[in-house]
């Protein structure tokens, strides 16, 4: 099975790449949707918001989501508090998920605060989706949302460069998810390239190669597309130390 983390910054393109991990196959699950869930009307969640928020969070009996998120982004407490109350229900809902997958099954994780919350060691690799900070204010701005609260959300986050630096792969939204065509493309080979990783153990000499190819394709890192190499070799002097006293042995 494979567990791959995707994250990036608020109005960058998450949802646009989960969607097309989505047409390949894969289980997606949006932490944000756990989140909702954790604190909708008839859960021990949704109690404890109206008994420590109030009343004033509440919209014809629902709990009103952007009133609660204008206040826990000017009250470091009132966040705390909220994150006690949602991220045990959040991740539990992940582990649970996690354990029902079949070998042969790919879950991608969208979890926009995978920084913040230290999660990147949860996941086989992580992918961050990134965009350009006037492309990220318009497409904001579409939904609604005012500029004073746009800044807000985007300086509460991880910065781009906390993000990329935890991250294995990077997909740049304004580039390489310009075109639905190409985006799709993208991300399978991003899956492909978790394959190659993954199976590393026992793959072919020329495998080097295959990887600084999908690495160029993926935008792969440094870090990471090291790392696979470093494997590749390993596992290429293994198999020749193994060709050399097969040989030996048939001289004898």
């Amino acid at each position: 099975m494979r567990v791959i983390g995707l994250t990036g910054g608020i109005g960058c393109g998450k949802s646009l790449a989960a969607q097309y991990f989505a047409e390949l196959g894969a289980l997606v699950i949006d932490a944000d949707q756990l989140a909702r869930a954790a604190i909708e009307r008839g859960s021990e969640g949704f109690d404890e918001v109206v008994s420590f928020f109030g009343d004033s969070v509440l919209n014809n009996g629902d709990i009103d989501r952007r009133a609660l998120g204008e206040i826990i982004f000017k009250d470091p407490d009132a966040k705390k508090k909220l994150e006690s109350i949602v991220h045990p229900f959040v991740r539990r809902e992940f582990e649970e998920a996690v354990a029902s997958l079949k070998s042969d099954e790919t879950l991608v994780y969208e979890i926009p605060l995978l920084v913040e919350t230290g999660a990147q060691d949860r996941f086989d690799v992580v992918v961050t989706v990134e965009s350009s900070l006037e492309n990220r204010i318009a497409r904001l701005r579409q939904r609604g949302m005012h500029i004073s609260e746009i800044e807000g959300r985007i300086a509460s986050q991880a910065t781009r460069e906390q993000r990329i630096e935890v991250a294995d792969f990077i997909t740049e939204r304004d580039a390489a998810i310009a075109r639905a065509e190409k985006a799709e493309a993208h991300v399978g080979r991003i899956i492909d390239a978790v394959d190659c990783q993954m199976k590393a153990t026992g793959l072919p000499s020329d495998l080097v190669d295959v990887v600084r190819g999908v690495a160029m394709e993926t935008n792969l890192t440094t870090r990471r597309l090291a790392e696979l190499e470093r494997v590749c070799r390993e596992q290429q002097a293994r198999a020749d130390s193994k060709a050399k006293k097969m040989k030996k042995g048939k001289k004898k």
